[in-house]
Parts: C-alpha cells; structure tokens; sequence
C-alpha cells in the first residue's frame, strides 16, 4: 500500500474530515431552524431588505478580507516551519485594521448623505451593513488562520457557534425590539462580534503566545510585501466573483418573475447547494494539508507530493459528483414530492442539471489549487475575471430569453467553461 494510503496519514485525515464536517453540518442546522423562526418575524419585504443588507457583507468579505484569508491559508504554514507565524500573523493584524480605515471613511460619508437624502433608517442600514461585514470578515480571516493551523475542532466549534448566536442574537432582537430586518441586523452583529472575540482568544493561546515577544519589523515588512502581492488577485476579481455569484436571482426578479425566481431557488438550494457545500468542506479540508506538504512552493519534490494530493481529492470528488448526477436524474421526481410543495414539481427535472453545475465548478476550484500550490495566484486572474463577466451575462441572457431553464443552463455553461479554461491552463 503507497504512503498515501497508508493508516498513518489516513486516520488523522479523516478525523479532520469529520471535524470540517461536523463544523459544516452544524452551521446548516443553525441556518435552517434560524431561518424557518426568523420567517415568523419578519414580513416578505423586511426579509428582502435584510438579505440586500447581508449581501454587502459577502461583497466586503471576496474583496477586502477574503484575499487576506486566503494568504492566511496559503503561508502560515511555511511561517511556522521558519518560526514566523507570528511576524506573519501581525502583518495580517495590520493589513486587516488598514482595510477597516479604508472602509469607514466610505461608510460615514453614505451614512451622512443617506440621512440628508432619504431617511435615517436607510442611514442606520448603512451603518449596520458595514458593522456585521467588518465582523463577519473578521471571523472569515480567524477562521482561516486556525483551519490552516489545523485547529479543526475549533473551527468546528466556531463556525457552528456563529450561525447559532447570529440567528439566536437575531431572533431575539425581533422579538424584543421589532420585528424588523434592522433589529435582526443588530442581532448578526452581535452574534458575529462574540464569535470574532472567541476565536481571536484561540488565536492567541495557540498560535501567538510562545513567540509574544518576538519582535523583528524586517521579517514582518518581507511577509506584507509576499501577502500583498498574493492578495493582489483576488481583490481583482473578487467584485465580479460576487456580482456573478448574486445575479442569478436579480436577473429573475427582475427580467422573469418572481414566480421564476421562486422555482430556481428551490432547484438552486436542492440542486447546487449540497455538492456545493461539500466542494468548500474538500476544499477547507485538504488545502492546509497540500500547502504543509508544499511549503513555500520552492522545492519541486515538495511541489510534486502536494500535486498527487490534489489529484487524489479531484479524483475522490469527481467520484461523488459522478454518482450524485445519476441519482438526481433517476429520482428528482420523487425526491421532489417528498421534499417540497406540488407547486414546484415542473421543475425537478432541472435538479440534476443544477447538480451537475455545481460538480463542475468544484472540480473547477480544486483545479486551481495547482497555482496556489505554486504561490501563483495572478495566473487565475484572467480565468476568474473573464468568466465572471461571461457568466454574468450569461445568466441574465438566460433569464430574459427562457426564465429559469435559461438561468439554470447559463450556470453549466459558465462551469463548464471555467473548467475547461482551469484545465487547459499552463
């Protein structure tokens, strides 16, 4: 039996699976019964006013800080194999709170103009917005930095535990405020406040506390020059990744109907969310330990072993995908009837089209591990950019010439073609 099978490597592995998973299912849970209770709360137009709200977060997250885990996840192992995870981790603190700075000024200024203009509600919506992204983005750079370190049941922990108190926090706002999208935006402030103070606290106990007085600005100003330069990228491309990522929606709403928008919804959540979720949970799982194998990306013989272990994971789920297409195209039709209401059985035949896009696009992304393994991001800029922008317009050809059905076909073709970019790229 190779190494790479071996019981040695193999159980510490799936435990760590387990953990991500865990971590994973959990936070599941906590949106599902958080959801199900807040739609008691809040009318239609207030949930919908809540959403457009929490959006700005994602936005906020792909382009200031989501680039800044990324680095996180790439480097802190190779920090720790020369001992300067913590002259890493500061530069980290740095460009985080100079994001903030950035990010405020912009924030008062709409605030400010929102209140003169329109109303001070639409002013405290800015200032809530930005209050749950800066959290939000927060625990997504700690969460990096302990998942890379390979805390995984810490990130277990903390990622069950921010959905929990975001929605608990959330629902308890409703109740005892009013039951509006600004009350349960206090809410998910709060709830990712706790969480980000939590995990920084693990942060510092695990990681920062043995080397608390190191002190060396040169190494510290030779890791902000490596994690600027490879955060570069993905704050190019992480504006379109959003718009392309929320267009579908938006481009039903408002060129179909919301009865279209309805129908892709479901199919979108039966359909794209499950291999979607397991494509991040194999992605959270394996890149710390291809990254540990790669170190800093310059020994060939190192680069050459984390490469067999992506291959292996882009086997292992391929396998997976494979096998959940057949099923969805053998019995969407019942899985439809016992799932969800008659009124959305016209499109369970879309299901395994939805699954098969989602397949795709996680091969896609475990794809471009390749250039991550060798600390070359910026040779995924054009295919990330390109393709955003394709399927984006894309999605909202679909949506104007064939409602959902041309939503769901824009999806495979935009994954499709991001793979086939990913896999044809030298």
């Amino acid at each position: 039996m190779s190494a790479a099978f071996s019981a040695s490597r193999f159980w510490p592995l799936a435990r760590e699976v387990f953990l991500v998973g865990l971590g994973q299912a959990g936070a599941v849970l906590a949106s599902l019964v958080g959801l199900s209770w807040l739609s008691r709360f809040l009318s239609p137009s207030e949930y919908g006013c809540f959403v457009l709200a929490t959006s700005v977060a994602n936005l906020v997250g792909l382009v200031f800080f989501g680039p800044l885990a990324a680095a996180a996840s790439r480097f802190l192992e190779p920090a720790r194999e020369r001992q300067q995870h913590v002259a890493l981790l500061r530069t980290l603190a740095g460009l985080a709170g100079a994001r903030v700075r950035r990010l405020v000024l912009p924030a008062a200024i709409a605030a400010l103009l929102c209140a003169l203009f329109l109303s001070s509600r639409a002013a405290l919506y800015v200032i809530g917005s930005l209050a749950f992204a800066l959290g939000y983005s927060l625990t997504v750079l700690l969460e990096a930095i302990l998942n890379a370190s390979r805390y995984r049941g810490h990130v277990a922990v903390h990622r069950t535990l921010q959905y929990t108190l975001n929605y608990g926090f959330g629902l308890l706002a409703a109740a005892w405020i009013a039951p509006t999208a600004l009350s349960v935006l206090v809410g998910f402030v709060a709830g990712a406040g706790v969480t980000a103070i939590s995990e920084l606290r693990v942060v510092r106990r695990h990681l920062v506390a043995a080397g608390v007085h190191e002190t060396d600005p040169d190494r510290e100003e030779t890791w902000r020059l490596q994690v600027v330069a490879y955060a570069r990228p993905y704050e190019r491309w992480g504006g379109l990744t959003w718009a392309q990522q929320v267009s579908d929606r938006w481009a039903l709403a408002m060129l179909a109907s919301p009865f279209d928008s309805g129908l892709y919804a479901m199919v979108y959540q039966l359909g794209y969310t499950p291999l979607g979720l397991l494509s991040v949970l194999v992605a959270a799982t394996i890149e710390p330990v291809i990254f540990a194998r790669a170190g800093d990306g310059a020994e060939p013989s190192r680069q050459a072993r984390a490469h067999r272990l992506r291959l292996l994971s882009l086997a292992m789920f391929a396998s997976v995908v494979a096998v959940v297409v057949v099923a969805a195209f053998a019995f969407h039709a019942p899985l439809f009837r016992v799932l969800v209401d008659p009124a959305y059985q016209s499109v369970s035949w879309l299901l395994p089209w939805m699954a098969l896009a989602a397949g795709i696009f996680g091969i896609a992304q475990l794809q471009a591990i390749t250039w991550l393994i060798r600390v070359e991001p910026t040779r995924l800029e054009r295919p990330r950019i390109v393709t955003a922008v394709v399927g984006i317009v894309l999605i909202w050809s679909g949506a104007a010439f064939a409602g959902t059905h041309g939503v769901v076909a824009a999806q495979i073709a935009f994954s499709i073609i991001f793979f086939m970019w990913l896999w044809r790229l030298r």
